[in-house]
């Protein structure tokens, strides 16, 4: 009996996996910001993989944030367990990617006190930041665009009114 009480102890501690989580706030990549869903694949270190399918636009590759594995593609950096986020399936076996976590022992991307190498980057339980995060990007692209159009409409404006003036055409000098 002590034997299998022992057993279930572990199992009790383990965090449990979120369903979604959500990547926000990172100044930089934002196009690897958004919700990402749990996937019943495991990466090659047997760790969970989230995938971000990109709000289903097939012509985007999707986002992947899985625990390394210890096999880095690069000597120098020391990537086993920790948390990254790549745009490619393959680098799970090689730990490539585009933001790591700064720390190794975290069981779950949501951990507590886990931090980033990406500045300013949120990763919380849930989606509801990530649609939160994607609206208010959604809505400063549109300014941007609202803006690029105004201004092209005034180069436009400018660029037919100068021709006429060096050409005196248009002025009371007639």
């Amino acid at each position: 009996m002590e034997l299998s009480q022992q057993a279930a102890e572990p199992a009790a501690m383990e965090t449990a996996a979120p369903l979604k989580v959500s990547l926000t706030e990172a100044l930089e990549n934002k196009e690897l910001m958004g919700v990402y869903e749990l996937c019943d694949v495991k990466a090659p270190s047997g760790s969970l993989v989230y995938v971000n399918h990109r709000g289903g636009d097939n012509s985007k590759p999707k986002l992947y944030l899985f625990r390394g594995n210890g096999s880095t593609h690069d000597e120098e950096m020391d990537d086993d367990g920790k948390w990254i986020v790549s745009a490619d399936k393959n680098d799970m076996a090689t730990n490539e990617g585009y933001i790591f976590s700064t720390q190794k022992d975290a069981e779950v991307p949501t951990a507590a006190g886990l931090t980033w190498e990406e500045e300013g980057l949120v990763v919380t339980e849930g989606e509801e930041a990530g649609l939160a995060w994607i609206e208010v990007e959604a809505a400063a692209n549109k300014e941007k665009r609202r803006r690029l159009i105004q201004m092209l409409f005034i180069v436009t404006l400018l660029s037919s009114a100068i021709p006429a003036v060096a050409l005196g055409i248009g002025t009371d000098d007639d």
